[in-house]
């Protein structure tokens, strides 16, 4: 299942957002997609990191 949004510019499209209004949206679509969407935590976490920050790799806290 994917429940990310289709955009050509993927992550990009993020980039002149402060670090702390991605973390809130990525945190707010991580918890969409686990909740609601029933995917597993871990799961859901790649999937909004991926959508946001163009990767999987561990973002700090």
């Amino acid at each position: 299942m994917d429940f990310s949004e289709q955009r050509d510019d993927g992550a990009r499209r993020y980039s002149d957002w402060t670090e702390e209004g991605r973390r809130d949206l990525y945190e707010e679509r991580a918890a969409i997609m686990e909740f609601d969407g029933g995917l597993a935590r871990e799961n859901a976490e790649a999937t909004a990191r991926r959508d946001l920050f163009g990767s999987t790799s561990t973002i700090s806290a």
